[in-house]
């Protein structure tokens, strides 16, 4: 089996294992959520990327949230912030400067914090 193959099965059982988790949360809050609904609900979040045309700054400006992907956010103790803000400015990569981050990159944190909770009761 190559590397390749090897790789995508493991991010396949990856995948599987936040999935399985996000919907023990959401069962444990009283939420009961398909894995399609709650893939529907992550994959409707955007942030659309506005460059100036005259300067240096980029904008995001966040989408409107649906009640799903709110309740998976809070589930994983994140919270979508739908203000703009400036993605970069003079060579600057992040929200206002440095004072937030991504939404995504807080889910991706999120996911992280997760896998390694799930690692460690593997573990035991």
């Amino acid at each position: 089996m190559s590397a390749g193959v090897r790789a995508h099965i493991a991010i396949c059982y990856m995948a599987f294992c936040c999935l399985q988790h996000v919907r023990h949360r959401l069962a444990a809050q009283g939420h009961r959520m398909s894995p399609d609904r709650i893939r529907r609900a992550l994959n409707g979040l955007q942030i659309s990327i506005l460059h100036e045309t005259r300067g240096s700054r980029t904008f995001g400006l966040p989408g409107a949230a649906s009640a799903d992907a709110r309740k998976d956010y809070r589930t994983l103790g994140l919270k979508w912030n739908p203000a703009p803000f400036i993605c970069a400015q003079r060579g600057l990569n992040s929200r206002n400067g440095g004072n937030h981050r991504f939404a995504d990159q807080q889910f991706v944190r999120g996911i992280a914090g997760i896998l390694a909770g799930h690692d460690a009761h593997l573990r035991h």
